[in-house]
């Protein structure tokens, strides 16, 4: 089952108040509500759902519609192009303006548009309350366009390629709309009320102004909604009908479906958007920074907490320190009367063991004439040699013994003296253990 969406339609009236129209969609099915009046803005917020979809309906006589064929491009293009030629259809600073457009089709390679230009001023006065009230409006249509593309759309209105007329009166404003072939050729909305001769003459100008667009078209049916009088039939000459007013919906009922084509046009002033988009970020980077001070906080908070134990835990520990500090003293004593005694008891670092080593890697052709011993040091060997390579052999077995850690030529290193050939050698080695527990170390 799809998510229900909330559209609330409202225009306001003449004699002050906002109309309104509700409509829901769920599961591709459209309930709509309406239309109802409130006085005020505050009344209006009341009834609007929290989460709904606004789409302001404002009236025709506010707004200028043409129609006008460009050069055949895509709709971005159409957009640049009308910017540049806005000042040729309108008396007001192209920054005043605000327009919209569809566009109707191609004729002899050209695109023709329906062009919908507001003053600024007057979108913003009526989407101001709104937007104040927590109503921000995301579509603002003319209730000329919805109301007449709901009529084609429910083909209450013909679609042919006669040149037909549709006059809509309300008491203070008359819609005027010639269309063909399912296409608006002129659009006119009068401030009334209008007389019937006035209304005639209105209508016979608009006609006129359509067969000036397409002069081949001929006539087809006038027909009358609201409060105009069939006295003004005399004025046409094709054939006249009245649509009875339970087939002509109000203006925001019409807007619930402004979804595409002429009734799509959008003339919301684009700050609107931008406004929104600042005030979106804002609130972001608002709750972004509470929810940053709030972690910041608790963090801060978890902080003390864990400072505050780990210095209890500190304060225990000395305490325990302090109680064990005797037993440790005296262990530490035991250690180091168990190491003295250890090392009087272990033969490995003897000076009779050290030298069975030695005597047992002595190369044959190798002579020692001193051997100097130094408990936990290692031994210091003198002698003489038929050649140096017996010295360097002495030198690897030592190494490779497993006694001693480190075993080099001594201060005198080798020397060979003339007139014998014999060389003299001094070699010393570290005894392996004493790398292990080098001197001045302690159980700890």
């Amino acid at each position: 089952m799809s998510k229900p969406t909330t559209l609330l339609v409202v225009s306001p009236q003449s004699s002050g108040g906002w109309s309104y129209a509700r409509a829901r969609t769920a599961d591709n099915q459209r309930h709509v509500e309406g239309p109802e009046s409130a006085s005020s803005v505050t009344e209006l917020r009341a009834v609007g759902d929290h989460n709904a979809k606004v789409r302001l309906v404002i009236s025709a006589t506010e707004t200028l519609a043409l129609v006008q064929e460009l050069p055949a491009t895509d709709p971005g293009e159409l957009r640049q192009m009308i910017s540049l030629q806005l000042d040729q259809w309108t008396p007001l600073p192209p920054e005043d303006v605000v327009f919209d457009f569809a566009i109707l089709g191609a004729v002899e390679n050209k695109t023709r548009i329906l062009l919908v230009m507001a003053p600024r001023a007057v979108v913003n006065d009526q989407v101001t309350p709104l937007e104040e009230a927590g109503l921000p409006a995301e579509h603002v249509t003319v209730d000329a366009l919805v109301r007449w593309s709901l009529l084609r759309r429910t083909q209450r209105l013909p679609v042919d390629d006669s040149l037909h007329l549709w006059a809509h009166a309300e008491p203070d404003k008359v819609d005027l709309v010639a269309w063909q072939n399912g296409q608006p050729v002129v659009v006119r909305s009068l401030p009334g009320p209008l007389e019937a001769n006035e209304l005639a003459t209105e209508l016979q100008r608009t006609a006129l102004a359509a067969q000036t667009v397409v002069p081949t078209a001929r006539p087809g049916t006038l027909w009358l909604s609201g409060s105009v009088s069939t006295d003004v039939a005399s004025a046409w000459r094709g054939a006249v009908l009245t649509l009875p007013p339970e087939i002509v919906p109000a203006a925001v009922v019409c807007g619930v479906d402004a979804d595409d084509g002429i009734a799509a046009i959008n003339l919301l002033p684009a700050e609107w958007l931008q406004q929104r988009r600042a005030r979106a970020r804002r609130r972001r980077w608002m709750q972004m920074s509470l929810a940053a001070a709030a972690v910041y906080a608790v963090a801060l908070l978890g902080l003390g907490i864990a400072t505050a134990i780990r210095h209890h835990q500190v304060q225990q520990l000395h305490a325990e320190k302090q109680r064990l500090m005797p037993e440790y003293q005296a262990a530490r004593q035991l250690n180091n009367e168990l190491q003295a005694i250890q090392a009087q008891l272990d033969d490995r670092r003897s000076a009779l063991e050290v030298l069975r080593e030695v005597a047992l890697v002595l190369p044959d052709n190798l002579k020692l004439n001193s051997f100097s011993y130094r408990r936990e040091e290692g031994v210091t060997l003198k002698g003489q040699a038929l050649d140096a390579p017996s010295v360097y052999t002495l030198i690897d077995r030592l190494q490779r013994s497993g006694l001693f850690r480190e075993v080099k030529t001594g201060g005198g290193g080798l020397r060979t003296e003339p007139g014998t050939g014999l060389t003299r050698f001094e070699v010393t080695a570290t005894l392996a253990s004493a790398a292990s527990k080098p001197r001045g170390a302690s159980w700890r």
